[in-house]
């Protein structure tokens, strides 16, 4: 399972204020002393782009699973089968050193993302990261090759 998730949560925790209370009546009809706040409802909240938006993340954090998932099938499934056929004490080195690489990506993401966004613009982005999953994909039967 991966950690990503939980980053985002303590980075959102860091950085973004708490949300405010919402009202659904017109703060000028009533008295703000009668007025009693109540939550939006989940079909008032979910407007054509925070559906866009959350089935994006979705589909990326499947494809992230699945590929979290297969990877280390493919380190122990033989040669001769079209993976690399490691040893278990080799693969968990392969993983613990993946979960450094991760701990990387988030100090970078940390320090550059906001930057990198206010450059070029969040679907650049995104379409940049989708993208750059593809040549990993590809690289699989390379990396079989040179085995």
């Amino acid at each position: 399972m991966s950690l990503d998730g939980v980053k985002i949560d303590f980075i959102a925790a860091a950085f973004v204020d708490p949300p405010q209370p919402s009202s659904n009546i017109d703060p000028g009809e009533v008295n703000p002393e009668e007025v009693q706040s109540k939550p939006l409802s989940l079909r008032a909240l979910m407007t054509p782009k925070v559906s866009t938006v959350t089935a994006i993340y979705a589909t990326t954090c499947l494809f992230h699973i699945a590929f979290s998932m297969v990877l280390p099938v493919f380190y122990a499934t033989p040669i001769e089968l079209g993976d690399l056929s490691l040893d278990p004490p080799r693969i968990g080195t392969l993983l613990a050193t993946a979960g450094v690489a991760g701990v990387a990506n988030g100090i970078f993401q940390m320090v550059f993302y906001a930057r990198l966004h206010d450059h070029f613009c969040a679907k650049a982005m995104h379409v940049a990261g989708v993208s750059s999953g593809i040549p990993i994909v590809i690289l699989f039967p390379v990396i079989n090759a040179l085995a």
